[in-house]
C-alpha cells in the first residue's frame, strides 16, 4: 500500500496502530454476538476490548471457532444486516 510506512514505534508497526480501534471494534462485536455485552454497551465494550488487549487481535478472534457467527449475531443485535452471501 503506497505512503503506508511500517515505522517502529513503541514495538508496533504504524499500520498496526492504526488499525487498532477497527480491531477493538470488532472483538467488541464479538462480545455483543456471543451474550457477553449489550449492544447499548458498545462503546463500553470497544473500549474494555482495547484495555484488555495483549496480544495480536487477528490472532485472538481467529482463536475463536464461531467468530464469523458472533460477529452476525453482534451486528444483527445493533441492526446492522450483513450482506453475507451477496456480491457486494
Amino acid at each position: 500500500m503506497a505512503g503506508l510506512e511500517q515505522v517502529q514505534r513503541g514495538g508496533c508497526p504504524a499500520i498496526a496502530i492504526a488499525a487498532w480501534p477497527l480491531l477493538s471494534a470488532l472483538v467488541a462485536l464479538m462480545s455483543i454476538g456471543r451474550g457477553d455485552a449489550e449492544p447499548l454497551e458498545r462503546e463500553e465494550t470497544v473500549e474494555l476490548a482495547r484495555d484488555r488487549k495483549q496480544g495480536p487481535t487477528p490472532r485472538y478472534l481467529l482463536g475463536h471457532p464461531l467468530v464469523a457467527e458472533h460477529w452476525e449475531e453482534g451486528a444483527a443485535g445493533l441492526g446492522v444486516e450483513l450482506p453475507i452471501g451477496q456480491s457486494l
